[in-house]
């Protein structure tokens, strides 16, 4: 009897475990999202295997996800158009275009407001004049997450190019010859940081924000720069464009380091690194100002640099197509895929 009832305790016991687990494996999961040629290719953040495409028009340039984790939104067709996407599912809901007959806008800067209400595009928009190319000011506008609906425009500087949401509140930073601090709600701007246009006896910024990683970097935004003193253009200094989120301070650091070319960048969960990407795969300290650590892709140029989830590897993709995924420490290579098309960018998403 009491050997039965051993045998009936074990069975209970290991079904509960199992049961256990099988709860505990329904948290969100970590999902990659790379942009390719009409398609955005979906890889499992636990094993890097391809568990689906999602088919869209043309070359994907910039993607944004929901805080929730939920909703990814892509600018697709050259950046004429935008896709808004369920992460579960993998499916397109909607697609809107900013064609309008002779007119037509590129997105250049995406971003989403923290409750997920609002999608925030800057554009640049062209129109056509028989033979000719009219350039019109560009815009930033407001759009309704759930249909798209434009709520607001407001035209911006031209030479504006990204985008970023602060952790709260109602504005939105604007990447151009400055940062400009814009409230979506009044469209009010003010110079939030001077870079290309500095006060006296201050250094010149020329940054480069193509893919806002603040999100994966737990609103932490890093762009590469390059930091001159206009009396001695020969003296630039390779550095980052630091921008907290969560406080709002923008820091342009200059590392003690050669310059290196550099077209992305990610901050550390710590936000005590950061990590760029070009022909080499690079880490800074950010409070010594000193390269940690510099070596070769495997692939050679890379565009785009992005941060798991759990903070110990990247994600490398860009010109070709390869998703390479290395230790964030020793920078070794821990697996490489090869997708159907060539890459340019990849959000990490943790999906519900």
């Amino acid at each position: 009897m009491n050997r039965w009832l051993k045998f009936a305790t074990g069975v209970f016991l290991s079904g509960a475990l199992c049961m256990l687990s099988a709860c505990n494996s329904t948290g969100p999961k970590e999902t990659i999202f790379v942009g390719g040629l009409d398609k955005i290719m979906v890889l499992d953040g636990n094993n890097y295997n391809t568990i689906g495409d999602i088919e869209v028009h043309g070359p994907v340039q910039e993607m944004y996800p929901s805080s929730d984790g939920k909703k990814l939104y892509a600018s697709t067709n050259e950046r004429r158009e935008l896709a808004v996407i369920d992460t579960k599912t993998r499916k397109v809901e909607k697609t809107i275009s900013f064609q309008n007959g002779d007119t037509w806008g590129s997105i250049f800067g995406l971003t989403v407001t923290p409750d997920g209400k609002q999608v925030i595009v800057q554009m640049y928009r062209t129109q056509r004049a028989l033979a000719e190319l009219k350039s019109l000011p560009p815009q930033v506008l407001v759009l309704n997450s759930q249909d798209l609906s434009v709520m607001k425009t407001y035209e911006v500087p031209y030479g504006t190019c990204s985008l970023a949401m602060p952790a709260e509140g109602k504005d939105v930073f604007i990447y151009g010859r400055d940062v400009l601090r814009m409230n979506i709600e009044t469209g009010e701007m003010k110079k939030e940081t001077a870079l290309f246009n500095p006060a006296p006896n201050e250094s010149v910024t020329n940054v480069l924000p193509q893919w806002q990683t603040d999100r994966e970097a737990d609103n932490f935004g890093t762009a590469p720069a390059i930091i001159s003193n206009p009396e001695k253009p020969d003296d630039a200094k390779m550095g980052v464009l630091t921008a907290d989120l969560k406080t709002g301070e923008f820091k342009k650091i200059a590392f003690d380091a050669p310059i290196d070319g550099y077209f992305g960048s990610v901050g550390s969960k710590d936000h005590k690194k950061v990590y760029m990407i070009g022909n080499n795969v690079a880490a800074y300290d950010l409070e010594t100002k000193k390269l940690i650590k510099s070596v070769p892709t495997k692939h050679g140029t890379c565009y785009s640099i992005n941060v798991s989830n759990d903070g110990k590897k990247l994600y490398l993709t860009g010109a070709g197509n390869t998703f390479t995924v290395v230790n964030a420490d020793t920078f070794e290579v821990i697996k490489d895929t090869e997708l159907p098309t060539d890459t340019i960018h990849c959000r990490v998403v943790m999906v519900p």
